[in-house]
C-alpha cells in the first residue's frame, strides 16, 4: 500500500522546481529541496558527470538515498514523487512528439498528468542503453529552450489579462541613461530570502518605478547580458517564487532575448556575483562597452575565513572577485563602515596597481513596521504551539558554524540544569547551512530540547517571523562575523532587546545601544543572558532607550539614499 502524502507536501511543486532546469541550476536546486542546501563544488562536479552518463533522475535518487536526506520529515513523500514522476516520464515519451506536432501545449507547457513537459524532457534513459530513448531524451534537451518560451510567451498573457502587466513606472533614475540591474541570484534563489538574496530582492522593488531601468540575468554560456520584461521581474520578486515557485520554473538566460549594453549605461550588482555572475567575466563584458559599474561588498568572509566556506574553491573566487572589483568597478556599495574597512584593508594586501573605487555606504533595513501582519492558520498554529512552550529568546539565523549556535545551545544546557521547567524557551529561527549536520544531530538527543525548552523552525515566513520577534523576551546574535546582520536590526526595529557580538558590524547595526560581548566569552552571555531573563525593569530599560535613540530605516529608504549615491557620482562624473 503506497504511503499518502503528507497534506504540506505539494509533490508537483517540488517535482517541478527540480526538473525544470538543467546543468548546474538542476543540480543546485536539487540540492536545496532535498539536502536543503547548497550544493558544493565538489557535489556540483560529481553530479554533473553523473547527468551526462546516467540522467538527472539517477542524480536526484542518490541525493534521496542519503543519510542527510532521510532526515527530512517529508523524505519518505519526497522519494515517492521522484519515483512516480520518474515512471511517467518514462511512458510518456512516446506520446510527447505528437502532441507538440498539434500544438498541444497547455499552460505554463504541462503535460496531462501535471508535471512540466521539461520534466519528461530530462527524463534519464534506462539502463540498458536503448538506443531510441536515449535519441529521444537528447531531442527533448533540445527543445527544452523552445518549451520554455512557450511558457513564458503564456504567463506574460496571462498577466496581463490578470491587469498587473501594466507598468505604472513614470519616474526617471538619473538623467535619464539606462541602468541595468542584475537579478539573477534571485532567478536562482527558490527558497525563503535571507541575507544578500534579501538586498537584491528589495532593492529590486525599489527601482521597478523608474522607467530606464532594465533588469537582466547573466548569461554564462554565452557571457552576456539577457533581459528580463519586467511581468518576468515581478514574478521573482513575488512571494510565490520563494516558496519554490509554485510550479513557476526559474527562467533560463538562453531563451531570454540579448541585451546589448551601450556606453553611458550603469550596470548594478547586488548580488552573489561569484556564484551567479562571475565579476571577472562580467567586468571583461562591460570593458568592451564602457559601462560603468556599481557593484557591492556585503562582507569579505571567504577571504578572511576560508574555513567557514562550503566548498574549498570558494576562497579563492571570492579574492578573484574582489580583486576585479577594485579593477573594475566605478563605485562600490558597503553595507556598514566595517565591511568598507574589511574591503579597504583586502585590497591594501592585495597592493592592486590601479586606481581604486570609492565606496559608498548605505545601512540595511528591516521588514518590521508597527502593525503586525495576518497569519494563515498554519502560522498561528506554529505560533500558538511557541506561545504554549512559555516565555522564549530567538535566534534568527542560518544555521552554520559560524553563526555560533553552539554558544547559545551550551548556556541553555546550563539554564536547564539550574532551572528546570523555569528555564525560558530557546527559539532557533533558520534553515540548515553548510557544517551543520553534527550540530543538528545532537540537538534532538539534549535534554534541554526533549524537555521542551529548544525549538527550532524552519521556512518561516516574514510575516510569522514579524510575530516572533514581537512577541519573544530578547533575541541573541552571538556570530564570529556578520558583514552586516539583519536579524539585529530588525529586532531593533521591533523594539526587541539583541544581545550582540562586540566584534565586525553588529555594534554598528545595533547603534552602540546594545549589550555587546565577545562570541567566546561564555560567562559574559550567560550572565547578560540571565539578567535580562529575570531582570525585567533591566530588559524594560533597554527597550525604552531602542524607542528613543534606535534609528530604524525601511526598504524604501534604503533604496532611495542608494539612488542618491549613484545619482550623483554618475552625474558628476558626466
Amino acid at each position: 500500500m503506497t504511503e499518502p502524502y503528507p497534506p504540506q507536501f505539494d509533490k508537483v511543486s517540488f517535482i517541478n522546481n527540480i526538473f525544470n532546469l538543467v546543468g548546474k541550476d538542476f543540480i543546485g536546486q536539487a540540492y536545496r529541496s532535498i539536502l536543503l542546501r547548497e550544493a558544493d563544488e565538489v557535489g556540483i562536479d560529481h553530479y554533473m558527470r553523473i547527468i551526462d552518463r546516467r540522467g538527472p533522475f539517477r542524480v536526484v535518487f542518490d541525493l534521496l538515498n542519503s543519510d542527510e536526506a532521510k532526515r527530512h520529515p517529508h523524505w519518505r513523500a519526497m522519494d515517492l514523487a521522484v519515483r512516480e514522476a520518474h515512471r511517467k516520464s518514462f511512458w510518456g515519451l512516446r506520446n510527447i512528439f505528437p502532441a507538440l506536432a498539434k500544438g498541444a501545449v497547455r499552460h505554463d507547457a504541462r503535460h496531462s498528468d501535471g508535471y512540466a513537459l521539461s520534466t519528461i524532457g530530462v527524463a534519464s534513459h534506462p539502463a540498458d542503453g536503448s538506443a531510441d530513448l536515449h535519441s529521444k531524451y537528447s531531442d527533448f534537451q533540445r527543445i527544452h529552450e523552445q518549451l520554455a518560451r512557450i511558457a513564458s510567451q503564456i504567463s506574460q498573457i496571462e498577466y496581463r489579462l490578470d491587469g498587473e502587466g501594466q507598468d505604472a513606472c513614470s519616474e526617471i533614475l538619473g538623467r535619464g541613461d539606462r541602468y541595468i540591474f542584475n537579478l539573477s541570484t534571485s532567478n536562482h534563489w527558490r527558497i525563503h530570502a535571507v541575507g544578500i538574496v534579501r538586498v537584491e530582492r528589495e532593492l529590486a522593488r525599489y527601482l521597478l518605478r523608474y522607467k530606464n531601468v532594465d533588469f537582466i540575468l547573466w548569461d554564462g554560456a554565452s557571457r552576456s547580458f539577457r533581459r528580463l520584461e519586467r511581468y518576468q521581474v515581478r514574478l521573482i520578486l513575488s512571494d510565490r517564487w520563494q516558496d519554490g515557485g509554485s510550479g513557476l520554473a526559474s527562467f533560463v538566460p538562453a531563451t531570454l532575448q540579448p541585451l546589448t549594453p551601450e556606453a553611458g549605461d550603469t550596470y548594478i550588482s547586488v548580488g552573489l556575483d561569484w556564484d551567479h555572475a562571475p565579476t571577472p567575466d562580467v567586468m571583461a563584458y562591460l570593458g568592451r562597452h564602457s559601462v560603468k559599474a556599481i557593484l557591492a561588498c556585503h562582507d569579505t568572509v571567504p577571504a578572511r575565513f576560508p574555513e567557514f566556506m562550503v566548498r574549498e574553491s570558494l576562497p579563492q573566487e571570492f579574492k578573484q572577485h574582489l580583486v576585479a572589483m577594485g579593477h573594475g568597478a566605478f563605485k562600490i556599495w558597503a553595507n556598514s563602515k566595517a565591511s568598507k574597512r574589511d574591503l579597504e584593508r583586502f585590497w591594501a594586501d592585495a597592493k592592486l596597481e590601479c586606481e581604486l573605487p570609492d565606496i559608498f555606504t548605505v545601512p540595511l533595513a528591516s521588514y518590521a513596521s508597527g502593525a503586525l501582519p495576518m497569519l494563515t492558520a498554519a502560522e498561528q498554529n506554529v505560533l500558538g504551539e511557541v506561545f504554549r512552550k512559555g516565555e522564549y529568546v530567538l535566534y534568527v539565523s542560518s544555521v552554520e558554524p559560524r553563526k555560533n549556535h553552539r554558544l547559545i545551545l551550551d548556556i541553555w544546557r546550563d539554564l536547564w540544569r539550574e532551572r528546570g521547567e523555569d528555564c525560558p524557551q530557546f527559539v532557533l529561527v533558520g534553515m540548515a547551512g553548510w557544517g551543520s549536520h553534527d550540530l543538528l544531530n545532537r540537538i534532538p538527543r539534549m535534554p534541554v530540547f526533549t524537555g521542551g525548552k529548544v525549538n527550532l523552525l524552519k521556512n518561516v515566513s516574514d510575516n510569522l517571523l514579524a510575530h516572533l520577534y514581537h512577541n519573544c523576551a530578547f533575541t541573541v546574535f552571538p556570530s564570529l562575523y556578520e558583514g552586516w546582520g539583519l536579524a539585529a536590526s530588525e529586532s531593533m526595529a521591533s523594539g526587541r532587546v539583541c544581545i550582540v557580538a562586540d566584534n565586525s558590524a553588529l555594534p554598528e547595526v545595533t547603534q552602540q545601544l546594545m549589550p555587546a560581548y565577545h562570541p567566546l566569552d561564555f560567562i559574559g552571555w550567560k550572565k547578560e543572558i540571565e539578567k535580562l531573563i529575570d531582570d525585567v525593569p533591566y530588559r524594560k530599560d533597554l527597550e525604552s532607550k531602542i524607542a528613543e535613540e534606535y534609528e530604524s530605516m525601511s526598504w524604501d529608504d534604503f533604496g532611495k539614499q542608494f539612488c542618491e549615491n549613484i545619482e550623483a557620482d554618475i552625474s558628476y562624473v558626466r
